[in-house]
C-alpha cells in the first residue's frame, strides 16, 4: 500500500487524561512519555556557575516542578493509560548497594516488564552528571510492556543487551493465546536525540535501524524526545520524507542547527553558552563550506531508509509544545505544532486486522496532557517514529490543546 493511501487510514481523536488505551484487546498501544529526570530541574552547572536557560522552567512555579508532587502525578497518568508498551526518556535510575542501577521503584508497575540501558552506559552518564552538575545520577530511556500481553522475542537478545542510555530497545512479539498473539517480532525503541547535533542525531536514528535489522527485523516502532521541529530541509524530515528540499530550506534548517547548537546543551561537556558554532558566513548564515556538509548530510539521512529496507512515515498529531511564546521571558503559554500537517512519524510491517494505537505524551507538571489516540490499521509495511513531545505545563493550556487535536486533519 502505497503512503498516501495509509495515510489515508490515519485518524486522530481528542483523548482526554487518564483514557484507558486497553478497552479493544486487539489493539496495540504504545505511549511516549519524557517524564523530565528532577537532576535536570534548574540545576547549578558547574561549568557555568549558574541555571542553564534550557533548564530554568521559567513559566513553571517551583511548587509545581517538587518531584514528589510530580512523581505522584506522573504514577497516577502512566498507570491510568494501561498501555501495551511505555517507551520513557528521562528516567532517573536508582543506584543499588552495589554500586549498579535499577530502574526506580515507583516505576516498577504491576504487570510490567522493563527494558533498560546497559551498566556500563549508566555508569557513564553517571559520571557525567557528578562532574556537571555535582550529581552522581543515572539518567536515561526505558522500555516497560505489558507481560501479559507482550513478550521478549524467542531469538532476541536480553533487555540489557548493550543499549546506550539515550537509545532503549526491546524487541517483542505477541504472547501465544493472548490478543496481541498475531503480533510478529517487532522492535520498540525509546529514543532522545541529541539536543544539539543533527549529525548525532541522523546517527543515533540510522544506529536504530541497523539493530532492528541485526535483530532480524523491519517492524520497529520508534516512540520518544527527537529534538527536532523536523520540517523541510532538516535532515531528520529525510528520513521520512521522499519531498526535495528547497534550496531555501536547507539554508534555513542549517543555519536554525547551527544556533540551537550554541544555546542547548547536548553530550559533550562544553557548556552551551561558551559555543561558537554559529555560522560564520556572515549575519549568521552558515557558509558555503557547512551549506555543502548539511546537503551531504541530509543526503545520508534520505538513503538510511532504502540501505535498512525499512519504509518511514509521519503520523500527523496536533499541538505538541507548550511554553512561554519563542523569545519571551514572560507568559501567558501558548501552544504551538513542532512541524505543519505532522509531528510523529511511523513505520511497521503491518499484520491484518490488528489496529495500534499510539499517545505521545511530555510533560514536567501534573494534570497538564495533551494527547493524541491514532490507530492505525495494519495493512501496510513500514516504521513508527513519534515526534518530539507534548509540553503541556499549565492546566489553563490543557483545553485549548484537547480542542485543537484534530486541526489540520
Amino acid at each position: 500500500m502505497k503512503a498516501a493511501s495509509l495515510r489515508e487510514k490515519i485518524f486522530a481523536a481528542s483523548c482526554v487524561q487518564g483514557t484507558p488505551l486497553d478497552a479493544e484487546p486487539t489493539c496495540l498501544s504504545v505511549l511516549s512519555y519524557n517524564l523530565l529526570a528532577p537532576a535536570f530541574v534548574r540545576p547549578i552547572d558547574l561549568r557555568t556557575g549558574a541555571v542553564q536557560p534550557f533548564a530554568a522552567f521559567e513559566w513553571a512555579s517551583a511548587a509545581d516542578l517538587e518531584w514528589d508532587l510530580r512523581r505522584k502525578r506522573l504514577l497516577e497518568q502512566l498507570q491510568s493509560w494501561n498501555v501495551d508498551v511505555l517507551c520513557l526518556q528521562e528516567v532517573q535510575f536508582e543506584a543499588s548497594p552495589d554500586g549498579s542501577f535499577r530502574l526506580p521503584d515507583w516505576l516498577g508497575l504491576q504487570d510490567y516488564t522493563a527494558s533498560i540501558p546497559a551498566e556500563k552506559y549508566l555508569t557513564l552518564i553517571a559520571e557525567r552528571n557528578e562532574r556537571v552538575l555535582a550529581n552522581k545520577v543515572a539518567i536515561g530511556c526505558a522500555v516497560l510492556y505489558r507481560n501479559g500481553r507482550l513478550q521478549l522475542s524467542e531469538d532476541s537478545e536480553s533487555s540489557r543487551s548493550g543499549d546506550p542510555n539515550t537509545l532503549v530497545s526491546a524487541c517483542l512479539q505477541g504472547v501465544p493465546g493472548s490478543p496481541l498473539e498475531q503480533l510478529g517480532k517487532t522492535t520498540f525503541f525509546s529514543v532522545h536525540l541529541d539536543a544539539q547535533s543533527e549529525e548525532k542525531r541522523v546517527d543515533q536514528l540510522r544506529k536504530c535501524l541497523e539493530r532492528a535489522r541485526a535483530l532480524g527485523t523491519r517492524q520497529v516502532v520508534f516512540a520518544g524526545d527527537l529534538n527536532t521541529e523536523c520540517r523541510p530541509g532538516s535532515c531528520i524530515r529525510a528520513f521520512v520524507s521522499d519531498e526535495a528540499p528547497s534550496n531555501e530550506d536547507m539554508a534555513r534548517e542549517c543555519a536554525s542547527a547551527l544556533r540551537i547548537a550554541g544555546t542547548e546543551d547536548g553530550d559533550d561537556e562544553s557548556p552551551a553558552n561558551q559555543k561558537e558554532l554559529r555560522g560564520d558566513g556572515g549575519d549568521g548564515e552558515p557558509s558555503a563550506d557547512q551549506l555543502a556538509a548539511w546537503h551531504l548530510l541530509w543526503q545520508k539521512a534520505a538513503k538510511s531508509p532504502s540501505e535498512h529496507r525499512v519504509r518511514l512515515m509521519r503520523v500527523p498529531t496536533g499541538p505538541t509544545r507548550s511554553a512561554y511564546d519563542h523569545g519571551k521571558t514572560e507568559g501567558p503559554c501558548v501552544s504551538w505544532r513542532l512541524a505543519p500537517g505532522s509531528d510523529l512519524v511511523i513505520t511497521f510491517l503491518f499484520l491484518h486486522a490488528l489496529v495500534l494505537a499510539i499517545v505521545k505524551c511530555e510533560t514536567v507538571l501534573s494534570g497538564m496532557n495533551c494527547c493524541c489516540l491514532l490507530p492505525i490499521w495494519r495493512e501496510d509495511c513500514g516504521v513508527l517514529c513519534l515526534q518530539d513531545g507534548l509540553w503541556i505545563y499549565k492546566q489553563e493550556v490543557l483545553e485549548p490543546c484537547i480542542g485543537s487535536c484534530l486541526d489540520g486533519f
